[in-house]
Order: C-alpha cells, then sequence, then structure tokens
C-alpha cells in the first residue's frame, strides 16, 4: 500500500478507536492482559463487543501509547502481511522517544490477513511492543497457532452481555442489590429484555432486534465462506437456517444431511465445525466417559443467542428452548465440561456437568414448573441420571422462584433454582 495513504487511514482509525464514549463494562480480568508482555489473543462471535472491551483496557492503561489498525475496514481491502513493516514504519514515527511509557498495539480482525502472525510476533519479540490482537475465529486459540506465536500468548473469549453484567451496568454495585428481595422486580425486567432483545450489545441496548439477519449474513459469508473459500454457499445458509430453527434440539445427521443435499456426513461434519469455529451455533455431544460411546450418542446445536436464531429462522423458540439456551451458553461461558444425556429409558437431562474434582451434576432447565406432568418428567429424568451415573447434585433452573405447593411435589434431594440464581445475578441460598 502507499506510505501516504495508509499514513492517513491509521489516523482515521486512531481518532475513532480512542474517543471517549459510554460503554457496559465487561466482567473480565483486564489487568491480566494489560499488565502482561504476552501477546493477547481476544476471539469471539461477530458484534460481541470485542473492540469495546479493548477500549475498556485502554482505560484501565492511561501510561500506555496506543496505536490502532481495524483489518475489517473497507479502506484496507488490498493490506497484505507486507504491510505490517509500512505500519511498523508509521508508528515508529509517532513514539515519543522520550517517554519511557509502554507501546501497544491494537489489530482489530486480524485473521483477515494471511501470514499475520509472523508479524505478530515480530512486534512483540523485536520491537517490544505489548500486542493485542482480536479474531471472530476461534481456530485462532489451535496448537498451531501456540507454536507460530512461540506460546507467548494469552487468551480471551468474549461472549456477549451476561445478564450480570447487564444488572451491574443498571444497578450498579451487585452488593447493592444482590440480597435485596425488593429489587426482584427490576432484576426480572432485565431478564425479559434479554429474552425480548437477545444479549448481544447493540440489540439490547438499543432494543431492537434488526441486526440480527445481518449479523447472521455477516458471520455466515466473511467468516466461513469468504475464510474457507466455500464455492456452492447455498447448502451451508440452507444448514444455518435449519439450525437455527431447530435450535437446542437433536440433530439427525442423516436426515439433516438428505434435507440440504449435502453428498455426505464429512460435509456436514465439516460445515458444522465452520459454524463452530465462527462462534454461531455450538455442538453438544451426549454425555459418556466413553468416547466411542459419546461420538455414537449424537449431538445437539445451541446458537450463541436464542433470539438471533429466533430472527434468522422467522419464528418464535419455545421459552423453554430460549432459557435452556442461556443456561447452555452460561456453561460454556464458564468453561465447564458438559453434554447432555439420554437414560435407559429415553428420558433425557438437558446437561451432565463435571465438576472440578471429578463430580457431576445434572442439569434440566425449565422455564416453567407449575404443571404436575411438566413436574413429573423433570424428575423422573433427573433420577435416573442418579442411577445410572451415580450423581449427587440434582438441580432445575427454572424462570422464577417456584411457589411452596410446587416445592412439596419435588423431592428434596432435586435443587429448585431460578435462572437469576444460575446467571450469578441473585445469590442462591
Amino acid at each position: 500500500m502507499d506510505k501516504d495513504y495508509l499514513k492517513r487511514i491509521l489516523a482515521d482509525e486512531q481518532q475513532l478507536f480512542t474517543n471517549n464514549i459510554n460503554y457496559l463494562k465487561r466482567d473480565v480480568d483486564i489487568k491480566t492482559h494489560s499488565r502482561s508482555t504476552d501477546i493477547s489473543v481476544i476471539t469471539g462471535v461477530r458484534r460481541c463487543g470485542k473492540s469495546t472491551l479493548l477500549k475498556q483496557i485502554v482505560d484501565c492503561s492511561p501510561e500506555t501509547q496506543w496505536f490502532y489498525i481495524d483489518l475489517e475496514s473497507p479502506r484496507l481491502a488490498t493490506f497484505t502481511s507486507d504491510d505490517f513493516d509500512l505500519c511498523d514504519q508509521i508508528w515508529r514515527e509517532r513514539i515519543d522517544q522520550s517517554s519511557s511509557r509502554v507501546i501497544a498495539v491494537v489489530i482489530d480482525e486480524v485473521q483477515n490477513v494471511e501470514g499475520w502472525e509472523r508479524w505478530i510476533r515480530y512486534f512483540s519479540e523485536k520491537r517490544r511492543y505489548k500486542v493485542f490482537v482480536t479474531g471472530s475465529n476461534s481456530e485462532m486459540l489451535s496448537s498451531e497457532l501456540g507454536t507460530a506465536l512461540g506460546g507467548r500468548y494469552i487468551t480471551l473469549e468474549l461472549f456477549p452481555f451476561s445478564f450480570k453484567e447487564v444488572a451491574v451496568h443498571l444497578l450498579g454495585d451487585p452488593a447493592n442489590w444482590q440480597d435485596r428481595t425488593e429489587l426482584h422486580p427490576q432484576i426480572n425486567t432485565i431478564l425479559e429484555q434479554g429474552f425480548d432483545f437477545g444479549l448481544f450489545p447493540k440489540p439490547f441496548l438499543e432494543r431492537s432486534k434488526a441486526l440480527y439477519p445481518h449479523l447472521f449474513q455477516d458471520i455466515v459469508t466473511r467468516d466461513i465462506v469468504k475464510r474457507k473459500r466455500i464455492r456452492k454457499s447455498v447448502q451451508l445458509i440452507e444448514l444455518g437456517l435449519l439450525l437455527a430453527r431447530d435450535n437446542t434440539r437433536l440433530l439427525n445427521a442423516a436426515a439433516t444431511s438428505k434435507l440440504i443435499e449435502l453428498d455426505d456426513s464429512r460435509t456436514l461434519t465439516k460445515y458444522l465445525t465452520y459454524f463452530e469455529d465462527a462462534y454461531l451455533f455450538f455442538r453438544l455431544r451426549s454425555y459418556s466417559r466413553s468416547r466411542r460411546k459419546q461420538l455414537r450418542g449424537g449431538s445437539k446445536s445451541y446458537c450463541i443467542d436464542s433470539v438471533l436464531a429466533d430472527e434468522v429462522s422467522a419464528q418464535r423458540q419455545r421459552v423453554t428452548n430460549a432459557l435452556e439456551n442461556m443456561v447452555h451458553l452460561e456453561l460454556r461461558r464458564h468453561r465447564k465440561t458438559f453434554g447432555f444425556w439420554i437414560s435407559s429409558n429415553g428420558y433425557e437431562v438437558d446437561f451432565i456437568v463435571e465438576n472440578q474434582y471429578g463430580g457431576l451434576s445434572a442439569i434440566q432447565a425449565c422455564y416453567d414448573l407449575s404443571s404436575p406432568e411438566t413436574i413429573s418428567r423433570e424428575v423422573r429424568a433427573l433420577l435416573a441420571a442418579q442411577r445410572e451415573l451415580k450423581i449427587t447434585e440434582l438441580i432445575v433452573v427454572t424462570r422464577d422462584f417456584v411457589q411452596r405447593r410446587t416445592r412439596e411435589l419435588i423431592p428434596d434431594k432435586i435443587k429448585i433454582i431460578s435462572l437469576a440464581q444460575f446467571l450469578g445475578v441473585i445469590r442462591q441460598e
């Protein structure tokens, strides 16, 4: 690229990046990333707030001199890895040589440029820059990346807002509201907004779902079709629409392949992996300590956000599906090892979760426990899991606190907690 032209672009983007804006603070360990000299790799689905998180890090590091480039900018469509050398020249011209401030470089959506890894390592090891890179693909966390970056990097996976982050933003210090029952109506209002608009930053804050179809299109075309050089994308898009329609449900691989006219199951598996790499749909395997049984047990698909799935599939999911999707994302957010499970009698448990000591928890997600039939279904599945898997912790996560008469219909060994409690918004008793 022409150096003067690139210099103007970098100056414009620098001004936009460093502008003061109001934002919702994310509940992540930013001190580790701001203080470490290692490369910080921040990944997550598009529009989940990676760039805004970097602004939060900037505000916590006033002693640092920052440089910024967004490789998603259309003005940088012809940018190649060799142009990083020009960036380095421009940045070095702007460094205050009389200052001892840390020099930090932020490179947004770095995966758009092939060969970026060797330049990032150069900036970190030779120039001694503190480097932050963001990307919308989980492949950036692969073992190959560790080799390319010399093992000197730390990672952060960012998801859309959590309910706790939103509650802190709207209600302030948790110490002022977590144990105050009179504020539960306000907390319920926040939860309902999440059910209505999802938890992607822009839709939630603007109370609008208009972004979701465009976001789905961007993820599919930019992060999958373009990145993987897929020439025939119709079947991929059809699969995405099907996954959105059947969100949280068992995936029948043979029927799905036939429905979207795929030649073989290997192509389906490949496409599902692409969706997972782009953080759009996640596959959940059946739980088993045997890898072979786990693979034979099939899988379920969960969207990064149930409202996104609704808007893409043009249908309203059942509220229980939306709640189950939220529980799934919370488990994934905390890097839990988990899977779904079906008993020998065909009773299904939504999540079997391994804890850090090797024990197991069985979790059912149920929006409404007012029906005796619903209670019976949830209880028998949990008790079957207890018998067959030797589980000691049995949990039902429901939308709200249950009435006493409902609690009396459920065995004492089963713990009933509200969604707000499970998500850490209200303290569990």
